[in-house]
């Protein structure tokens, strides 16, 4: 059988940081993206084997990462409001409530996933980035753009899910894969899971944290729960001297 991961960045490391951390959530995650595609491996081989009684055969077809990103014109953006809200506060939209320190913490968390995803998981076996950049309003159009409740414009998110979403589909058309993996808790993936499961004949597994139920996990064919026999702490990196 060939096996495929996809994983859902931004919203696995959000998961995996409040299931293994609990509020004390560190800025740099410390998930072992090498040892995430071996023990997701194992774990399918073990449940196919239970459930057609004999050994299989696996070959890796690879890991996509799909990570969402902030340009860092937006920040730069920010700062140009803060400073215009000073002097001459009627000039914005709203009234921002901002400050340059929360500016900087931003573009600080903002940094980690970037590397990450353009650099550091270059190295892993079979994975392959794909970097998704919201896109910063322009600053002669912020009249028109949405603002969150503090002033603060928002950068859409440009159509990650449709990404996973055509990729799942695509590649199951193609028979890149027979069983998917899925590393996500948004339900947005439900119609290709299903798609690809009821007319492409392919069977999708969900990875994530606990034993509580929600669509996506329902449409799943299989569920790899990480917390079971504390499977995640395999996954861990470890800690820095």
């Amino acid at each position: 059988s060939y096996i495929k991961v996809y994983v859902d960045h931004s919203n696995f490391i959000k998961t995996w940081n409040g299931a293994v951390h609990g509020r004390d959530r560190p800025l740099e995650h410390d998930i072992d993206w090498q040892m995430l595609s071996e023990v997701l491996l194992e774990e399918t081989g073990e449940w196919l084997t239970k459930a057609r009684k004999a050994p299989q055969a696996l070959l890796y077809r690879g890991m996509h990462v799909y990570g969402t990103l902030f340009e860092d014109s937006y920040f730069s953006l920010l700062e140009t409001m803060l400073r215009h809200a000073q002097p001459a506060p009627n000039k914005l939209s709203l009234p921002i409530r901002l400050r340059k320190e929360t500016i900087d913490r931003w573009r600080e968390e903002n940094e980690q996933p970037k590397l990450e995803l353009t650099r550091q998981i270059r190295n892993v076996t079979g994975c392959v980035m794909v970097p998704i950049y919201r896109r910063t309003p322009r600053e002669d159009q912020l009249s028109s753009c949405q603002y969150t409740s503090g002033g603060i414009p928002i950068a859409p998110e440009k159509m990650l899910d449709t990404f996973i979403a055509t990729d799942l589909i695509g590649d199951a058309t193609f028979d890149a894969y027979d069983i998917a993996l899925i590393l996500s808790e948004d339900s947005d993936f439900v119609p290709a899971v299903e798609f690809v499961q009821e007319m492409r004949n392919k069977q999708v597994i969900h990875v994530g944290f606990g034993s509580h139920n929600n669509d996506l996990r329902a449409a799943c064919r299989h569920r790899i729960d990480l917390t079971r026999n504390n499977i995640f702490r395999r996954l861990q990196r470890a800690a820095k001297a």
